[in-house]
């Protein structure tokens, strides 16, 4: 990179930071004391530099919250190396900018945004030149404010930009730096909507199995339908508790990369995301019953209190866990019209608990390898390892019990023909739940334990032959 001969002037949304601090204070109002947003609100309507100055006040703003570009950071500690000074200029309030020049030990000066001034664009622009002259400094920006700036600028240094805005500038300045441009909006939202996780609505197809409805059409098709509305909700629920998550996952070694946390997904941009895909779910629920509906809405419903209180609650969390698969199972049912039996429900209660305990298991067991004694934000402590394993494995092996009496039952006489091959599903289901909670044991499930099955081939393995021990039995 060319040597800045001026001072490196640093924007601060979007730029040193890939956050919008505005609505990061915002977000923070709305989960912390909503009723307080109400007396901001008004400001907006006045001036955006009031607005900002308001907000700044009723926050606490904390800059180790925020996540910060680490390239931008090291090419800032080259050029102050060569003896360049270092200027931060936000159109954010000055509070926040007062905030994080006392946070990094490189800036000399900071200029912001002052209840009167929104020191954005051409205002920008106008103050650094005079204060350091028409082309006498370098700049960092994101925006396409800043090509205001940029145009009065000896260096142009274009950060975390959008694919359109990367052309515009460097059809403009051939010449320019770029450090750290955005990802695909496309390929970031595939990730933040979490599309992988979608594989677990393949409970949706259960009924439609067990009832041997797969040869006809209509029901197929309306239950793939079932299958995109709940992975819609999904992928908004994510949405939702990554964003009363942003903090704790910002400390997180993995959650940190999610595109919501790190800032590759501004808050503004999440926000709206999430009100098309929640849109978009009721949208497909409504062209199968109005029972699906409220399904779903009783789906969002336990997700976000779950989020908000239960999951620090031990036990209670992994049986709502449990409910939340359970419900996909009833999704299935509700969008063919086809009853789904108690044994049913039965075994799937159970072998999910099982699976939630194991999902708690494994975190427990990657406690034990550092200092921390207690999952954060939750209330299992690293003393629980053996119990929480011994409730999980009771829970699996109960499943297997539920099964084998089912097999015993009345009912089941009727609808298979040759019960001989269901008997060796028993075993099957057995030593799946015997194995998995096995590999646990020894640390080899990083993932998680649906998503893992979902992956092993063994799992699939089994799940072929109960489908053809399932098939054969049902057969004339």
């Amino acid at each position: 990179m060319k040597n800045i001969k001026h001072p490196l002037v640093i924007d601060l949304d979007g730029t040193l930071t890939p956050c919008d601090t505005l609505w990061e204070m915002l977000a923070s109002l709305l989960l912390s004391s909503p009723l307080k947003l109400f007396k901001v609100l008004p400001y907006i309507f006045k001036n955006r530099a009031i607005f900002k100055k308001q907000v700044s006040l009723l926050v606490n703003f904390n800059p180790h919250d925020l996540v910060y570009n680490t390239k931008l950071i090291d090419y800032i500690n080259m050029q102050r190396q060569l003896g360049h000074p270092i200027v931060l200029a936000t159109a954010a309030d000055e509070i926040i900018a007062k905030s994080v020049y006392n946070h990094f030990g490189f800036f000399d000066a900071y200029f912001a945004s002052n209840g009167e001034i929104n020191l954005r664009g051409q205002t920008k622009a106008d103050l650094l030149t005079g204060l350091f002259g028409r082309q006498r400094f370098a700049y960092a920006g994101n925006d396409f404010s800043d090509f205001k700036v940029w145009s009065s600028a000896s260096e142009v240094i274009v950060v975390n930009a959008s694919p359109k805005l990367l052309r515009r500038a460097t059809n403009l300045y051939p010449r320019c730096t770029i450090i750290d441009p955005k990802q695909s909006l496309l390929l970031l939202w595939f990730k933040q909507m979490r599309v992988y996780q979608w594989a677990k609505n393949i409970l949706i197809f259960i009924p439609i199995v067990f009832a041997h409805k797969y040869s006809d059409l209509k029901l197929v098709a309306q239950s793939f339908l079932a299958f995109l509305s709940f992975g819609l909700a999904a992928s908004s629920v994510y949405c939702i508790n990554d964003l009363f998550d942003l903090v704790p996952d910002r400390l997180h070694t993995k959650k940190s990369n999610r595109p919501l946390a790190s800032g590759s997904i501004p808050i503004a941009e999440g926000l709206f995301g999430l009100s098309v895909l929640t849109l978009s779910t009721f949208f497909l629920a409504s062209y199968l019953s109005a029972y699906f509906v409220i399904l779903i809405l009783a789906y969002y419903l336990i997700n976000i209190v779950y989020t908000s209180l239960i999951k620090k609650l031990a036990i209670i969390d992994v049986i709502i866990l449990a409910s939340l698969y359970l419900l996909r199972i009833l999704a299935g049912s509700l969008s063919t019209n086809i009853p789904i039996s108690m044994w049913l429900l039965t075994f799937s209660i159970f072998i999910f608990v099982s699976l939630g305990f194991l999902k708690r298991y494994k975190e427990l067991r990657q406690l034990n390898q550092t200092d921390v004694s207690q999952i954060p934000g939750r209330f299992y402590h690293t003393d629980d390892l053996e119990v929480v394993s011994t409730m999980g494995i009771a829970s699996g092996y109960i499943s297997c019990l539920v099964l084998v009496l089912y097999l015993r039952s009345p009912e089941v006489s009727g609808f298979y023909h040759h019960l001989e091959y269901l008997w060796p599903g028993c075993l099957l289901v057995l030593y799946w739940i015997s194995r998995t909670w096995l590999l646990a044991h020894r640390n080899k499930i990083d993932d998680d334990p649906v998503l893992y099955a979902i992956k092993d081939m063994q799992s699939w393995f089994i799940l072929i032959v109960l489908g053809i021990l399932l098939l054969l039995a049902h057969s004339a």
